[in-house]
């Protein structure tokens, strides 16, 4: 088995379509999605505690976070990611094993209304449930998503597979499909100069570039920079090089809604584009 594949490898479509749920909702892209990162609880392989250790309070064991938490409102609907066979369904999960050549393996928990059982084929992007409350979140609803490869070709569940990574294959469906309302998809800002340039990690696993510019209100723009893609590292560091010669910039910047929660003083986060340098 290839253990270098990437959520990026997959033929992985969007679980959910926030458009249908939240009305008052900008058209981000035909399939929005908002990924939960207050406390980085929601992130790939965040830490989490575990249940207590021989039932004593003071001695938790430390678990990772195997999947991504979207954020949705209680009944969001939710689809297959991709075409296959329902191998586990329950009242608030299911799992679907899926064979392109290449099996990997969906999760999908805290659900409610599942209409998907066992041993039952499913398309890509065919309803299978919705979205449930949360006990321990109930002010943070949402989709817990993981994507697997299985290692045993006749266990093919939780327990015979690896973890991996659907952050940047969910997030290359906003960019590919980005729209903002009225029309609208990028705002410029031109003739500017960068006047500071940080780079913020959070949990280890998740890194943005954050610059601020002059004529922009003091809001900062963010890049992330693993998203998988060439250009988002060559744009990077064509930023830090102007950041550091201190030469006029044109930016390029778009609203996020998928990073939106990295940051709390605007709705939606403002990701960087495109940049111009003027020699």
């Amino acid at each position: 088995m290839n253990t270098n594949i990437t959520g990026y490898d997959l033929p992985l479509t969007p679980p959910m379509d926030l458009n249908s749920s939240m009305r008052d909702i900008d058209v981000i892209s035909p399939f929005p999605m908002q990924l939960r990162t207050r406390n980085n609880v929601g992130l790939f392989s965040a830490r989490r505690n575990a249940t207590p250790r021989g039932g004593h309070d003071d001695d938790w064991l430390i678990r990772q976070h195997f999947g991504i938490d979207l954020l949705a409102p209680i009944g969001t609907k939710v689809f297959a990611s991709a075409s296959g066979k329902v191998v586990l369904s329950n009242t608030d999960s299911i799992t679907i094993l899926h064979d392109y050549g290449l099996k990997f393996i969906t999760n999908y928990f805290h659900l409610q209304n599942v209409v998907v059982a066992a041993n039952e084929s499913v398309s890509a992007g065919q309803l299978i449930s919705e979205v449930n409350n949360h006990p321990d979140w109930p002010e943070e609803t949402h989709l817990h998503f993981e994507v697997r490869l299985p290692f045993d070709s006749v266990e093919n569940h939780y327990a015979h597979s690896l973890p991996v990574n659907p952050t940047f294959a969910m997030y290359h469906w906003e960019i590919k499909n980005y729209k903002n309302k009225d029309g609208v998809d990028r705002s410029v800002i031109d003739d500017t100069h960068i006047v500071s340039f940080e780079e913020i990690v959070r949990s280890r696993q998740l890194r943005f570039v954050m610059i601020k510019v002059e004529n922009n209100d003091g809001r900062p723009l963010y890049l992330p920079i693993q998203t998988g893609l060439v250009e988002d590292a060559s744009l990077a560091e064509t930023i830090r090089q102007a950041f550091m010669t201190n030469k006029r910039v044109r930016l390029v910047w778009r609203e996020s809604l998928f990073f939106s929660k990295i940051q709390s003083d605007y709705e939606k986060v403002a990701i960087v584009a495109e940049v111009k340098v003027y020699r």
